[in-house]
């Protein structure tokens, strides 16, 4: 994942816009997230963003798990 932002950083540099966005699912959006975190300096012109759809599926599992005792497992 890394060798992904380095490639977006130069390609930053290269067209020369002020930032890029990354997308991905949960699990591309969790390892490129840590990545950031650890490398706030490095990468400060990458913004990573998970999709709607697992947005929505992310949301989902937090309701279930909160609330599934509720009576609300029948509709997920």
């Amino acid at each position: 994942m890394q060798k992904i932002l380095d490639q977006l950083l130069d390609l930053v540099q290269e067209i020369e816009i002020p930032l890029i966005y990354a997308h991905g699912d949960e699990q591309d959006y969790a390892c490129l997230c840590r990545i950031l975190w650890k490398n706030l300096n490095i990468y400060k012109d990458v913004i990573v963003l998970m999709g709607g759809f697992h947005q929505l599926r992310v949301m989902q599992k937090i309701f279930y798990k909160r609330h599934a005792y509720k009576g609300y497992r029948n509709f997920l």
